[in-house]
């Protein structure tokens, strides 16, 4: 979205050769900030909490055959404001006596369409701007088109802007910089986004080389990004520890095994009621979710129930966490077992298959 952002401030400088008939459609806004961005505090968002939280969900949506990651235009808008440090690095000189800066940015998502709205400065005349993206997927790469843009209440034509950029650059300005994760059209206002490009944002975001970027997908008020494993070993291993996960969840015996074994640790006092029911639950819900007859989605009730295990989880000392992982060890295929521990031993030694399940868990 930076470079979006970019090319805004240049069509930005056109402003300076519009008539001063339409200046006063530019100076009117024509979208109000969200309250969660004016009311946001870049402090209290831990965006590695965060992405820790959809790393689990990641696992726990693999359990169940669904290889996507949905992430809220407020998630979006949130995070890239907190990893700009406020935009504080979108606020320069790019003609001398024009200062420029963007505040805020946020987002709706409909079919492929991103509409990307901001608020933004010239010196210190404020106004709105916003974006309409097309999104296309191909192979090896994505296709971002840019059907309108809009400084205020004023459209801005395709030819004005590809007037303006092409000036800018023959004065000198390399659209190679821009864009370094794939080419900038200068003609068709389109950018292309290299597949290596986001699947090295999934790794930044995630700190994680474990799954690889497939497609994109804009619908309602999520970003779909759908992925596969990667072909290391550690995913492999894990690839195959989530599917056997899924066996144990829709075995009635192994099911009934893993009931009787969590209720003798909490008889003994190794866990506790409250960490054993949120074990009990999330289990359930990923049963219910299974169901081929029944369309995935994880609820806000589903997330605040992995939540909560994740909490009574990563409260446990190292003993308890083991304990109830080598419960579902325990009750794993032993060739599969044996698989996975095959992989694992490819890695660096660090991770091994109770390790995997703790994370499952929500203990990290």
């Amino acid at each position: 979205m930076k470079v979006i952002l970019r090319i805004f401030f240049l069509v930005i400088l056109l402003i300076v050769a519009i008539p001063c008939a339409v200046i006063g459609a530019i100076l009117i806004n024509d979208a109000s900030v969200p309250t969660y961005m004016q009311t946001f505090k870049v402090e209290e968002f831990n965006a590695q909490e965060e992405m820790d939280k959809k790393l689990q969900y990641v696992m726990m949506s693999n359990v169940v055959g669904n290889r996507s990651i949905a992430v809220s235009d407020e998630f979006v808008a949130k995070y890239l404001y907190a990893s700009s440090n406020g935009f504080n690095s979108f606020k320069t000189q790019l003609v001398e006596g024009y200062n420029m800066g963007v505040e805020y940015v946020w987002f709706t998502f409909e079919d492929d369409i991103l509409t990307m709205y901001g608020t933004a400065t010239l010196n210190q005349t404020r106004t709105t701007f916003t974006a309409k993206l097309a999104f296309k997927d191909y192979e090896g790469y994505t296709e971002v088109q840019i059907n309108t843009l809009k400084i205020g209440k004023l459209p801005i034509p395709n030819s004005l802007v590809v007037y303006g950029l092409n000036k800018y650059e023959k004065q000198g300005q390399d659209f190679d910089n821009i864009n370094p994760w794939g080419e900038f059209d200068l003609e068709d206002l389109s950018i292309t986004l290299e597949d290596e490009y986001i699947n090295n944002m999934f790794t930044d975001l995630l700190k994680s080389n474990l799954i690889s970027f497939s497609s994109i997908k804009f619908d309602n008020k999520d970003i779909t990004l759908n992925y596969e494993f990667s072909s290391t070993p550690e995913a492999v291993a894990i690839d195959k520890a989530l599917t056997e996960f899924n066996n144990l969840v829709n075995s009635e015996e192994t099911r009934t095994n893993i009931n009787i074994s969590l209720e003798l640790l909490k008889t003994d006092g190794k866990i506790d009621e409250t960490t054993k029911a949120s074990i009990d639950t999330v289990l359930e819900m990923l049963e219910a979710k299974s169901n081929p007859d029944v369309e995935f989605a994880f609820t806000e009730e589903d997330m605040q129930k992995i939540n909560e295990l994740t909490t009574n989880f990563s409260n446990l000392n190292s003993t308890q966490a083991s304990e109830i992982s080598k419960v579902f060890v325990d009750n794993m295929d032993p060739e599969t077992l044996e698989e996975i521990k095959a992989e694992l031993s490819k890695t660096d030694g660090s991770k091994d298959i109770t390790q995997i399940i703790n994370e499952f868990l929500g203990k990290k």
